[in-house]
Protein backbone atom coordinates (compact mmCIF):
# COMPACT_ATOMS: atom_id res chain seq x y z
CA UNK A 1 0.00 0.00 0.00
CA UNK A 2 2.32 2.73 -1.09
CA UNK A 3 0.05 4.88 -2.59
CA UNK A 4 -1.66 7.55 -0.06
CA UNK A 5 -5.36 6.49 0.86
CA UNK A 6 -7.86 8.64 0.81
CA UNK A 7 -9.71 10.23 3.93
CA UNK A 8 -13.05 8.99 2.39
CA UNK A 9 -11.32 5.19 2.01
CA UNK A 10 -10.47 5.46 5.90
CA UNK A 11 -14.20 6.77 6.76
CA UNK A 12 -15.45 3.56 5.00
CA UNK A 13 -13.00 1.08 6.76
CA UNK A 14 -14.41 2.99 9.89
CA UNK A 15 -18.15 2.85 9.01
CA UNK A 16 -18.19 -1.32 8.15
CA UNK A 17 -17.09 -1.63 11.89
CA UNK A 18 -19.36 1.22 13.44
CA UNK A 19 -22.17 0.36 11.10
CA UNK A 20 -24.06 -2.68 13.49
CA UNK A 21 -23.60 -0.10 16.46
CA UNK A 22 -24.82 2.87 15.28
CA UNK A 23 -28.26 4.31 14.40
CA UNK A 24 -27.40 6.96 12.26
CA UNK A 25 -26.92 7.37 8.74
CA UNK A 26 -23.14 7.34 7.16
CA UNK A 27 -23.35 10.62 6.53
CA UNK A 28 -24.00 11.63 9.67
CA UNK A 29 -20.94 9.45 10.70
CA UNK A 30 -18.75 10.89 8.40
CA UNK A 31 -19.70 14.39 9.24
CA UNK A 32 -19.05 13.30 12.87
CA UNK A 33 -15.33 12.57 11.90
CA UNK A 34 -15.00 16.17 10.71
CA UNK A 35 -12.48 17.40 12.25
CA UNK A 36 -10.66 14.19 13.00
CA UNK A 37 -7.18 13.54 11.42
CA UNK A 38 -7.39 10.23 10.13
CA UNK A 39 -4.81 8.17 9.11
CA UNK A 40 -3.85 4.36 8.09
CA UNK A 41 -1.53 1.89 10.17
CA UNK A 42 -0.53 0.16 7.31
CA UNK A 43 1.62 -3.31 7.80
CA UNK A 44 3.20 -5.54 5.34
CA UNK A 45 0.71 -3.17 2.14
CA UNK A 46 -2.34 -4.40 4.69
CA UNK A 47 -4.15 -1.41 6.75
CA UNK A 48 -4.37 -3.15 10.10
CA UNK A 49 -5.82 -0.04 11.97
CA UNK A 50 -6.95 3.68 11.42
CA UNK A 51 -6.06 6.26 13.92
CA UNK A 52 -7.99 9.65 14.55
CA UNK A 53 -6.98 12.26 16.27
CA UNK A 54 -8.47 15.31 17.53
CA UNK A 55 -6.16 17.96 19.70
CA UNK A 56 -4.58 15.45 22.49
CA UNK A 57 -7.48 13.29 21.93
CA UNK A 58 -6.40 9.47 20.28
CA UNK A 59 -8.76 6.65 18.79
CA UNK A 60 -6.69 3.19 17.20
CA UNK A 61 -9.56 1.14 15.57
CA UNK A 62 -8.23 -1.84 13.86
CA UNK A 63 -9.17 -3.46 10.54
CA UNK A 64 -10.15 -6.54 11.87
CA UNK A 65 -7.24 -8.02 9.61
CA UNK A 66 -6.10 -9.84 12.81
CA UNK A 67 -2.77 -8.62 13.11
CA UNK A 68 -1.64 -6.14 16.24
CA UNK A 69 -0.82 -2.46 16.12
CA UNK A 70 2.43 -2.52 17.70
CA UNK A 71 3.94 -1.39 20.92
CA UNK A 72 6.25 0.68 18.09
CA UNK A 73 3.41 2.28 16.50
CA UNK A 74 1.42 2.95 19.61
CA UNK A 75 4.69 4.52 21.39
CA UNK A 76 5.15 6.72 17.70
CA UNK A 77 1.45 8.12 18.23
CA UNK A 78 1.77 8.89 21.71
CA UNK A 79 4.87 10.70 21.77
CA UNK A 80 3.49 13.03 18.96
CA UNK A 81 0.47 13.95 20.69
CA UNK A 82 2.53 14.10 24.31
CA UNK A 83 5.07 16.46 22.53
CA UNK A 84 2.88 18.77 20.42
CA UNK A 85 0.24 19.13 23.95
CA UNK A 86 1.37 17.99 26.71
CA UNK A 87 -0.88 14.87 27.27
CA UNK A 88 -2.69 12.39 25.21
CA UNK A 89 -6.10 11.15 25.65
CA UNK A 90 -8.34 8.16 24.82
CA UNK A 91 -11.26 6.00 26.06
CA UNK A 92 -11.99 2.80 26.26
CA UNK A 93 -15.22 0.21 26.97
CA UNK A 94 -15.23 -0.73 29.90
CA UNK A 95 -16.00 -4.57 28.83
CA UNK A 96 -12.84 -4.41 26.70
CA UNK A 97 -10.44 -5.45 29.69
CA UNK A 98 -7.29 -6.19 27.94
CA UNK A 99 -7.08 -2.57 26.18
CA UNK A 100 -7.78 -1.42 29.59
CA UNK A 101 -4.83 -3.43 30.69
CA UNK A 102 -2.69 -2.46 27.73
CA UNK A 103 -3.34 1.31 28.21
CA UNK A 104 -2.41 1.26 32.24
CA UNK A 105 1.06 -0.45 31.29
CA UNK A 106 1.69 1.77 28.90
CA UNK A 107 1.37 4.59 31.32
CA UNK A 108 -2.47 5.75 30.45
CA UNK A 109 -4.04 6.99 34.27
CA UNK A 110 -7.68 6.49 34.24
CA UNK A 111 -9.42 9.99 35.11
CA UNK A 112 -12.78 9.12 34.73
CA UNK A 113 -16.14 7.22 33.17
CA UNK A 114 -19.03 7.25 31.82
CA UNK A 115 -21.26 5.10 31.65
CA UNK A 116 -19.93 2.88 28.86
CA UNK A 117 -16.33 3.37 28.69
CA UNK A 118 -13.04 4.43 30.99
CA UNK A 119 -11.36 7.97 30.18
CA UNK A 120 -7.77 8.11 30.27
CA UNK A 121 -4.70 10.84 30.23
CA UNK A 122 -0.91 10.27 29.75
CA UNK A 123 1.13 12.47 30.35
CA UNK A 124 4.70 10.03 29.65
CA UNK A 125 4.99 6.92 28.38
CA UNK A 126 6.14 4.53 30.97
CA UNK A 127 10.19 3.52 30.64
CA UNK A 128 10.26 6.59 28.44
CA UNK A 129 12.62 9.18 30.42
CA UNK A 130 12.23 12.95 30.32
CA UNK A 131 15.78 14.65 29.75
CA UNK A 132 16.36 16.61 33.03
CA UNK A 133 19.46 18.48 31.92
CA UNK A 134 17.62 21.46 30.93
CA UNK A 135 16.51 22.17 34.36
CA UNK A 136 20.04 21.27 35.80
CA UNK A 137 21.23 24.26 33.82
Amino acid sequence: MTEAVSRDALIDILWIKAEPMVFIPKEDFSKNLSDWSLYPIVEEDEIIAVVGEKGPHMHFETTGSGKPISRRVVRTVLRGLINKHGFAVTKTPKEETRQRRFNEMIGFKMVGEDEYDIHYRIEQIRGDHVSRSASCL
